[in-house]
C-alpha cells in the first residue's frame, strides 16, 4: 500500500512538471521567457517548450496590429504606442505603418509633454 502512495504522489508531480513546461502562446502574441531571473529567449505563436522551475515567463506581449482611427483609440492605445513607435524606433518591415521620422518626434514630444498614458 505504502508503494502505490508514492507511485501516485510522483506521477502527480511528473504531471505537473510536464503542465508547467508546455507553453502555447496564442497567434499575435509574444512571450518573454526568463531563465533564473534573466532574459533566455522570446516564445512566438504556437506550442513551446521551456525547463519548469527555472524558467518563467515575464511578460506576456501583444503583436496584433491596432487601427488608430481617432484620437480616443489613440489615447487608450497611449503607452503602447510611446513603447513600440517612439522609444523602440523599430519599423515593421517595409515600413507599413508609414509613419515618418517627424510623425515619430511629434509623438515623442506628445508624451514628453505629459500625453495620458495607460
Amino acid at each position: 500500500m505504502p508503494g502505490m502512495v508514492m507511485v501516485a504522489v510522483f506521477v502527480v508531480v511528473v504531471l505537473i512538471t510536464i503542465m508547467l513546461g508546455v507553453r502555447i502562446v496564442p497567434q499575435g502574441s509574444k512571450q518573454v521567457v526568463q531563465r533564473l531571473g534573466k532574459y533566455h529567449k522570446t516564445l512566438g505563436p504556437g506550442l513551446n517548450i521551456i525547463m519548469p522551475y527555472i524558467d518563467s515567463v515575464a511578460y506576456k506581449v501583444t503583436t496584433k496590429d491596432i487601427v488608430l482611427d481617432s484620437a480616443e483609440t489613440i489615447t487608450q492605445h497611449a503607452r503602447l504606442i510611446d513603447i513600440n513607435a517612439v522609444r523602440s524606433n523599430a519599423m515593421p518591415p517595409g515600413n507599413i505603418t508609414e509613419i515618418t521620422p517627424e510623425e515619430r518626434q511629434t509623438l515623442a514630444a506628445w508624451f514628453a509633454a505629459g500625453a495620458p498614458a495607460k
